[in-house]
């Protein structure tokens, strides 16, 4: 059973890198320079994505990733949890819930912007 919800996990944490490469692509240009090679826009995403020239669904579809990757994170802990392993289950736990936190926080901040 646990498998199962590790599955689940990886096919959601699927999604939310097709959404975040997609969101990337959509970003990348509207931010400086200095940021527009991949491994420096991806850190740099956070902050550009709230500017009033980033698309709406850009927006909405970086919160998805946000969500799906706590939702994936919340599944792996559960997998793990029925395998056994009390202490990776609570570390993935305490990942879910940061994610959680952290995507809400955001919410409640920029929901004008969605």
């Amino acid at each position: 059973m646990g498998a199962l919800f590790v599955l689940l996990a990886m096919a959601l944490l699927g999604v939310a890198a097709v959404q975040y490469w997609s969101v990337l692509d959509q970003v990348l240009p509207t931010v400086p320079t200095q940021f527009q090679d991949q491994p420096h826009g991806g850190l740099a995403i956070d902050i550009y994505i709230w500017n009033n020239n980033v698309p709406a669904r850009a927006r909405r579809q970086y919160l998805m990733c946000n969500v799906l990757g706590s939702i994936a994170c919340a599944l792996i802990a559960v997998g793990v949890f029925s395998f056994g392993d009390v202490v990776g289950g609570w570390c993935f736990a305490g990942v879910s819930a940061l994610g959680a936190a952290w995507t809400a926080q955001r919410w409640i901040k920029y929901r004008e912007l969605l």
